[in-house]
């Protein structure tokens, strides 16, 4: 133990709850050590000079379970995002995983990508060429011709080409299967219908278990979410409860109790939808009846969350950050989003480092202060388990042992 770092805060946020008195964080390189009261630091470590942070709290850097690197959130149309050459979209995956890594964001899970232009960025990062987060991948996902996200090229027609994509992605080193379950927000799919047969869906998940790998699923209505979690999904992004027609309501108890039952992680993504609502208001644009009709609908999915949290359904933190106007960086905007919807800030700090960790089956290494996890911190000033805002702003953060050089900040966030 020739590298021993011991750090110290008035508050520390373990990923599962926060601890009692003050305790001291012993590094040893890239790995934790020690998690102890400070008196026994004292008497265990006191030859070690404490790097002492007053009036902050010292947390597990941020895990964010769904995002888009390759895309920049400025708005831009799909058309004009994936016409683009590769390599302009790679350079852009660099810009937005190095704004995710100043705001605290450790371990970054991407769930779009193309031509493996993810694969690379991860590549670069983990051999020094690029600074960066942890990268947890899923590659290209699949998606129906002229469905949602057919211009990140996983379109499969079929359940023979489906599984073929499966272990095409796994072979490159994906993480985490994606499929794109229903339609969404690219122009001429359906969101609120399913996009495949359940047949496709539960040969997903047998490649994934196969490949000892978790699934994700896109969906925006209720059948879509009924059969992937039956198919047996891990995790339900957005999960919006629309029916056929485009209706929407809060709550679909069937769904909710199959995920209950499956122990499936929800990943709301409210924060995408919040980005637009304020993107609005702050530009005057869109017809005012249009602007109070999303807030409506926000306001319902909110409620449906809550409900869904207070049930027992573990909800995790997944900005989809590069979609629309969601800027990278602002991953706490997430975070502000679940408490407004009514879940306690200490359950939003649990829901964006252990639970996802978990989810992505990474909580081996990362998600929690805890001996022989990976040395990934975030040291926050203030009381985030009390005020959610705090996470805003990173006082420092720190990568596999190494504090990460914010130099001058380029995060802007409102």
């Amino acid at each position: 133990m020739d590298n021993l770092r011991r750090l110290q805060s008035d508050w520390q946020f373990d990923g599962y709850k926060v601890l009692e008195g003050r305790h001291s964080i012993i590094l040893d390189g890239e790995d934790i050590v020690d998690v102890l009261p400070q008196d026994e630091a004292d008497q265990k470590y006191g030859h070690i000079e404490p790097e002492t942070f007053e009036g902050c709290t010292i947390m597990p850097g941020m895990v964010n379970c769904h995002a888009h690197v390759i895309m920049p959130g400025d708005g831009s149309e799909a058309e004009v995002m994936f016409g683009r050459d590769n390599e302009i979209l790679l350079l852009q995956g660099y810009t937005n995983a190095l704004k995710s890594l100043a705001s605290g964001v450790t371990t970054l899970a991407d769930f779009g990508d193309r031509d493996d232009i993810t694969f690379h960025l991860r590549e670069a990062i983990e051999c020094g060429a690029a600074i960066g987060p942890r990268m947890i991948l899923s590659g290209r996902p699949l998606t129906i011709p002229e469905g949602h996200a057919w211009n990140m090229n996983g379109v499969v027609r079929n359940e023979a080409e489906a599984r073929a994509l499966a272990r095409e992605v796994f072979s490159k080193g994906a993480d985490v299967l994606k499929i794109m379950a229903s339609g969404g927000g690219t122009a001429g799919s359906d969101p609120y219908n399913p996009q495949f047969p359940v047949s496709i869906l539960e040969a997903c998940v047998e490649e994934a278990r196969e490949a000892g790998k978790p699934t994700a699923a896109h969906t925006s209505n209720i059948q879509c979410i009924r059969e992937v979690i039956e198919a047996g999904f891990d995790i339900v992004a957005h999960g919006s409860f629309h029916d056929s027609e485009g209706n929407l309501v809060g709550l679909d108890p069937v769904s909710a109790e199959m995920a209950l039952e499956r122990g499936v992680y929800w990943n709301p993504t409210l924060a995408v939808a919040r980005s637009g609502i304020r993107h609005m208001e702050k530009t005057g644009t869109g017809d005012p009846e249009v602007l109070a009709e999303k807030k409506a609908k926000w306001a319902r999915r909110a409620e449906g969350v809550r409900q869904m949290y207070e049930m027992g359904i573990p909800v995790i933190a997944g900005s989809d950050e590069g979609f629309g106007t969601y800027a990278f960086g602002g991953h706490w905007l997430e975070l502000e989003a679940l408490v407004d919807a009514g879940i306690p800030e200490d359950a939003v700090l649990s829901g964006t480092t252990i639970l996802p960790a978990r989810a992505l089956g990474m909580d081996h290494l990362v998600g929690s202060l805890e001996s022989g996890k990976k040395a990934d911190l975030m040291i926050v000033a203030g009381k985030p388990f009390e005020d959610i805002t705090l996470t805003a702003k990173a006082e420092r953060v720190i990568l596999a042992g190494e504090d990460v050089d914010l130099g001058e900040t380029f995060l802007d966030f409102e």
